[in-house]
């Protein structure tokens, strides 16, 4: 089920920037990934907390937005953690295409 503005509300203002600016998604050619997810396959997780906006395509990494709290998180799901990776996506993928963002 896609995932909609509205919907998105508790993730407000990180989730703002996903539907502004990266709704279509952004598929990392070299890597074979997508690494944001376009707003069809988004996927709200309640029970963590977070709205899915990306994958990392190792480990079950994924990105995400916290309700309440700004910056995007990846969530370790081995350790059953989330960790602020940065404060926004744009510089996530910033970070992603220029080798800089640690997992």
């Amino acid at each position: 089920m896609s995932v909609t503005r509205a919907d998105a509300a508790a993730w407000r203002p990180a989730c703002d920037e996903y539907f502004d600016r990266f709704a279509d998604g952004i598929w990392d050619e070299f890597c074979q990934l997508q690494l944001i997810l376009p707003r069809e396959k988004a996927e709200a997780n309640p029970a963590r907390g977070e709205l899915v906006v990306g994958h990392a395509g190792v480990d079950g990494i994924h990105f995400c937005c916290r309700a309440g709290m700004e910056g995007i998180f990846a969530w370790y799901g081995i350790e059953g953690e989330h960790v602020l990776v940065a404060p926004d996506l744009a510089t996530l993928v910033a970070r992603w295409r220029d080798g800089s963002l640690t997992l």
